[in-house]
Parts: C-alpha cells; structure tokens; sequence
C-alpha cells in the first residue's frame, strides 16, 4: 500500500540549458530541497555539465520527486566513465 508524502511537497530539480554565442549557459534554473545544483562545470567544447545534489539520507516511502531537464539549440550527452 503506498504511503502519502507526510510532507506534502515534491522535491523537484528544474533546468534549461540554450545556445548563446558559441557557448551554452543555464537560461533557468530551480530546485527545492533536499536537492540541490552546483555550479556548472564549463567544457572545452563550449558545453557545460551540471551536477544534482541531494542533502538528505535519502529517498524514503512516501517521498515524490519531479525532474525536467530541457536543452536548445545544444546536443544532450552523458559523461563517460
């Protein structure tokens, strides 16, 4: 049986990434705790790369997150390991 989020609020991470002149910057950017964004990591290629922290002990039962990432004009890649 589900449990209800006794805290009445989604945790949610949002971000919109665009093209301004040769470089990509952050045009929108919003969270609310426990999350958090550090500030983005400036690539060569003239992309960035954004890093979500979570200052909690983690998900619990009940918990309800939301995360919308949006790009324009720019390809989305994931880091490689």
């Amino acid at each position: 049986m589900p449990m209800d989020n006794k805290f009445g609020k989604i945790s949610r991470i949002s971000a919109c990434a665009a093209l301004k002149d040769g470089r990509t910057i952050l045009e929108d950017l919003s969270f609310t705790a426990p999350y958090k964004i550090m500030m983005p990591f400036e690539k060569e290629n003239g992309g960035i790369q954004i890093m979500p922290l979570c200052a909690s002990a983690g998900i619990m039962a009940g918990d309800s997150q939301e995360f919308s990432y949006h790009v324009n004009g720019r390809r989305l890649s994931r880091p490689n390991h």
